[in-house]
């Protein structure tokens, strides 16, 4: 399965998941980015109903390693893993620098984003649009959605939570039941 989040018009898959920063690089292998573009491939053609997706993978590194000077993850790992992508016909690009990438998908260049970690798919879509965050699990026979943030024990018993998340899971879900 993959974690695949949504707001408003920015929409990422979680490559790995709740990892420390430090563990990031050993679990970002070629497997995990072929099976996040997979289902990443097949969300935006089913449920965006978008002939020829373009999905952009984030560099792991600061401007996507700039060819190797800083860390080589993007040239050893990712861009193989898009080589062999775009061998089975999926619109792959990348790796991006993830700087702009979620700038440029706002614009509408890109349908969703890999995201190598957690902190850099989450953080340009909260500030985007956190009160539509969604989280759609991929990869599962049903569908299935949930707010997009976490349990928020922060907030419990405060009546501060905000219901917009929730309604726009279930919104989502309806929508996706019938595209």
């Amino acid at each position: 399965v993959a974690v695949l989040m949504l707001a408003g018009p920015l929409r990422a898959v979680l490559l790995t998941r709740h990892l420390p920063i430090s563990e990031v690089s050993r679990h970002l292998t070629a497997d995990a980015i072929k099976e996040g573009a997979t289902l990443a491939h097949d969300f935006v053609k089913r449920m965006l109903s978008k002939a020829r997706p373009r999905i952009v993978a984030c560099g792991l590194n600061p401007h996507a390693g700039d060819a190797g000077l800083m860390g080589s993850e993007e040239k050893d790992v990712i861009a193989p893993a898009l080589r062999a992508l775009k061998r089975q016909g999926l619109g792959v690009l990348g790796p991006r620098s993830a700087d702009s990438v979620f700038r440029d998908m706002a614009k509408g260049r890109y349908d969703l984003a890999l995201a190598a970690y957690h902190d850099q798919g989450m953080i340009p879509l909260k500030l985007f649009a956190s009160d539509q965050l969604v989280n759609v699990t991929q990869g599962l026979s049903f569908i299935r959605t949930s707010p997009g943030h976490g349990v928020a024990y922060d907030i419990v018993g405060k009546k501060r939570a905000d219901a917009r998340p929730m309604i726009e899971a279930i919104r989502l879900a309806a929508q996706f039941a019938h595209p």
